[in-house]
């Protein structure tokens, strides 16, 4: 997962998404969306038809994050 431009790093991928248990078809909440990293991660483990809510109160953000998670949205409500 890679945007051009893009410095973020997600902070410990692995166990997060060790700890989540993340399963196909299931329903996440990422409560500090940030810039998107560990809902993308969570996303592409939970293909395809995983769902994650994102939360933030940074509303620079969430509209970074919606142009990075873009390509990974099937369906949205």
């Amino acid at each position: 997962m890679g945007q051009q431009g893009r410095e973020h790093k997600s902070v410990m991928p692995a166990e997060v998404l060790e700890f989540l248990q993340c399963t196909a078809g299931g329903l996440y909440v990422d409560g500090t969306l940030g810039g998107g990293g560990h809902t993308a991660l969570i996303l592409e483990a939970t293909a395809p038809d995983g769902r994650v809510i994102g939360l933030d109160i940074d509303s620079d953000a969430i509209a970074e994050a919606k142009c990075f998670l873009e390509p990974l949205a099937v369906g949205q409500s």
